[in-house]
């Protein structure tokens, strides 16, 4: 067994609420999807909730043989008490890569009457693998596409709604071809990437030294004006064979 130790930079507490930004479509063709094993594995935070990513198993009939495909399980526990489940893609799109999430229904819900009302939306980050052993991603949030429609800098497809016990959001309707370009449109705005020199970080070698760095360089750039994000540090003792 080898042990590496990866970091993830996420907006992990928009996850667990509505500020992510959702769309009734995928945002990746299959001809987009890649699958790379350095994603597998599980990812904890410093409150000790963890992610866990593992290849997709599926049947595609009742007692069917099962199959495997570029997908990966991704479950994330929050606490004990509290977990949730996700197929999710990884894709390329314009030499970015990109994960979609899109909640699975029964796992997270159950196999009850009440969970046939639920319509599943795919919320999307964007990944950057640095080096071997070290990953970066965040998602997109609701604040910043409001920002858009506000400025009337958009015209794309959408809904927009107020449930009982949650905040108005906007749900995207457009179709992928519609959600791609507009990735590649205005999603370079909130690249924090884009602010990190990481070929001079990976010839650090040393791992803890890459963790600490990338933090230390995720901070200065939220911290500053041009930036209303949140962004967390994850860090990831990961097994494998």
């Amino acid at each position: 067994m080898k042990n590496k130790l990866i970091l993830v930079a996420t907006i992990l507490s928009i996850v667990v609420s509505s500020c992510i930004v959702k769309s009734i479509h995928p945002f990746y063709y299959d001809k987009d999807v890649e699958f790379k094993t350095e994603l597998l594995g599980t990812w904890l935070d410093s409150d000790s909730s963890k992610w866990e990513f593992s290849q997709r198993i599926f049947q595609e009939s009742f007692l069917g043989a099962e199959k495997k495909d570029k997908s990966y399980k991704a479950v994330y526990y929050e606490d004990e008490k509290d977990t949730s489940y996700f197929n999710v893609h990884l894709f390329k799109l314009k030499e970015k890569y990109y994960l979609d999430f899109l909640p699975e229904v029964e796992d997270n819900i159950g196999d009850k009457f009440g969970s046939i009302h639920f319509i599943p939306t795919h919320s999307i980050a964007r990944v950057e693998f640095v080096g071997d052993n070290n990953i970066c991603f965040f998602w997109y949030d609701q604040d910043w596409l409001a920002n858009l429609f506000e400025q009337n800098r958009i015209k794309i497809s959408h809904e927009f709604i107020k449930t009982p016990g949650s905040s108005e959001e906007y749900i995207l309707t457009a179709e992928t071809s519609e959600l791609q370009k507009f990735l590649v449109k205005y999603g370079s705005e909130i690249n924090v990437f884009e602010k990190i020199n990481f070929d001079s970080i990976i010839n650090l070698k040393d791992e803890l030294k890459i963790h600490n760095t990338i933090i230390e360089k995720m901070e200065s750039y939220n911290n500053s004006d041009e930036n209303d994000l949140i962004y967390l540090s994850i860090r990831k003792i990961d097994n494998v064979e």
